[in-house]
């Protein structure tokens, strides 16, 4: 099967652009960790990486073929959504490391990195990002070039457990399994599946549990804001600590003593996101409205998401399902009896964790940095805060017309809006766009601005670009 996901963190623009020259030696432990160490198996080698364009559709592959080796990569970088490492990173992208024997594994910033206005930015969602898309590509890939199901050494990660093994030569997954919209992502089928497989101590089953997975989509927490959580992901349902970071690398090609020797590069990974700030807005703000939306903020949502900045007051409060009324798939996602077995195994401290078994709403996050973590709600559903703030505008249907630009007028990405999907031809087309009927994407909810003015929304949503 496949990768990683740890919840990673970020740093903010400055310290980014500060370690573009930097190399893995030179990060912080946690993110030297990230940047030179492989949690998950392996997904490719470079060869693959750089001949991946070989398995697009014909004009992709007749413009690819055409272009430069430097354009070349670059469009290979657009096309799935990934971007340069500011750091030394032996060849590959972010969100790859590079393993012992030249080969590539996924880690947590596949997810929880990409760009923003332009710039890289470490623990931001990577909202451009093609999941199904590069699985497939680089599945097909493999078999193009070594004639070789994935699978076999030395590509070993498990995409034939998920792709459809009848037909190699084209591998194609079931839709829904990793996305079926860039930058959001069917993450916790990961976690749900790697915890079936194991014992309360982590060792493989001759027969699998029944967790009761169900797929439900979600756009990855800007992790700036881990300092202020008291417990990790968007329902809350497990208590902050290292080993709930972990649940994302437990492939089942990972003996359980490996596994678990990886706790102590956790901590560091742990303490770095401790250390980690927000982003700060590089447009113009007018100061004015600003300052007239910070006491609408003030008076109206900081009961619930806290005061702004690094010690500002934050309470972590679980908001009731029925009163946010925001979609339900995530806290529907995971079953009661995913969590009994999390709780009771080495992940949760065989019960020492504090695990939340049934879920009751969404905690309302820290907003720092909310400017750059588009699209919002849990699930991604709302592309831009004026929509948050003006919902009765939300598109239904919507596809970011250009993921290097932002829209500083509305504050998060520069969409095309519509109000129901138009005919695609192909899961790659579908997949460049987000539509809110579909199940667990719904962009319901979350009115609380509509007993506001115009005039003091806007006001608030400019005060939101300087948080």
């Amino acid at each position: 099967m496949k990768i990683m996901l740890l919840a990673i963190a970020c740093c903010s623009l400055a310290s980014v652009t500060k370690a573009a020259d930097a190399t893995a030696g030179s990060l912080h432990p946690g993110l030297q960790h990230i940047a030179t160490k492989s949690y998950s198996p392996t997904m490719m080698d470079p060869e693959v990486f750089a001949n991946v364009w070989r398995s697009w559709d014909k004009p992709s592959r007749d413009a690819a073929e055409k272009a430069s080796e430097k354009a070349r990569r670059e469009m290979i970088l657009k096309r799935y959504g990934l971007v340069e490492a500011p750091y030394d990173n032996g060849g590959a992208p972010l969100g790859f490391v590079v393993q012992k024997d030249g080969t590539y594994a996924m880690t947590c910033l596949i997810c929880h990195a990409g760009a923003v206005a332009g710039q890289t930015v470490i623990g931001v969602p990577n909202n451009a990002l093609d999941f199904s898309g590069i699985y497939e590509d680089v599945a097909a890939t493999i078999t193009l070039l070594h004639g070789k199901k994935p699978g076999t050494p030395p590509f070993p990660v498990g995409l034939l457990f998920l792709s459809n093994t009848r037909h190699p030569e084209s591998v194609q997954f079931p839709e829904g399994l990793l996305s079926i919209s860039r930058g959001n992502f069917n993450s916790f089928t990961f976690s749900v599946h790697f915890m079936s497989l194991r014992d309360r101590d982590l060792n493989l089953l001759d027969k699998p549990l029944d967790l009761k997975p169900r797929n439900h989509y979600l756009d990855p927490p800007p992790l700036w804001n881990v300092a202020k959580k008291k417990a990790f992901y968007t329902d809350g349902f497990a208590a902050k600590s290292v080993r709930p970071l972990m649940q994302f690398s437990l492939d089942p090609s990972f003996d359980p003593a490996l596994f678990k020797s990886w706790e102590e590069d956790y901590k560091d990974i742990y303490a770095w996101l401790h250390t980690l700030e927000s982003p700060k807005y590089t447009g113009a703000v007018d100061r004015d409205l600003a300052a007239r939306g910070q006491q609408v903020y003030a008076q109206t949502c900081a009961r619930c998401h806290g005061v702004p900045g690094r010690g500002g007051e934050y309470k972590n409060i679980v908001v009731p399902i029925e009163t946010v009324n925001t979609d339900r798939g995530r806290l529907e996602g995971l079953s009661d009896d995913f969590k009994k077995h999390f709780s009771g195994s080495w992940m949760g401290s065989y019960g020492e964790t504090n695990i939340t078994t049934h879920g009751t709403g969404y905690v309302a996050p820290p907003l720092d940095g909310i400017w750059a973590s588009a699209p919002y709600f849990h699930n991604g559903s709302v592309p831009t805060l004026y929509h948050v703030l003006f919902p009765d505008e939300r598109p239904s249907v919507w596809r970011v017309r250009d993921f290097g630009a932002y829209d500083h007028a509305r504050a998060g990405l520069l969409v095309e809006e519509r109000t129901r999907m138009p005919e695609t031809h192909t899961l790659l087309e579908k997949r460049e766009y987000y539509d809110a009927s579909r199940d667990t994407m719904s962009n319901g909810g979350h009115r609380f601005a509509e007993g506001l003015s115009r005039q003091q929304r806007l006001s608030l949503l400019e005060y939101l670009k300087t948080l």
